[in-house]
């Protein structure tokens, strides 16, 4: 039997790019990994993020989507990298409900 961590099995993102499933385990534990843009072809290398910094950012955007932005006084007020930052998360959020929705996903399953 196999290790399904260690998996050659590609996983298709919801931009079309593939990443083996050991790949995705690298990259949860922010160690450097590889995926394949458009899901072919040569793969790029990736340097690892650690897992605390994603956390991070990510419960950032999470509070700024819940709450507003950070400073509360509108988006000419804050600097260009939070609204830029949260723009993307909102649009890369958008992608994946869409990919979930076409792979089957109800969207109470998290």
């Amino acid at each position: 039997m196999s290790d399904p961590l260690w998996e050659d099995a590609p996983e298709y993102l919801a931009n079309g790019d593939a990443i083996l499933v050991r790949d995705i385990r690298k990259a949860i534990e922010g160690e450097d990994f590889q995926y394949y843009p458009g899901g072919e072809g040569m793969p790029v290398d990736m340097k690892g993020i650690e897992p605390a910094a994603w956390a991070y950012y990510f419960e950032f955007f999470a509070y700024s989507e819940e709450f507003g932005l950070p400073h509360g006084s509108g988006w000419l007020d804050e600097l260009p990298w939070v609204t830029d930052f949260l723009l993307f998360m909102k649009r890369k959020k958008q992608e994946v409900e869409v990919w979930r929705i076409r792979r089957g996903f109800s969207p109470s399953e998290k």
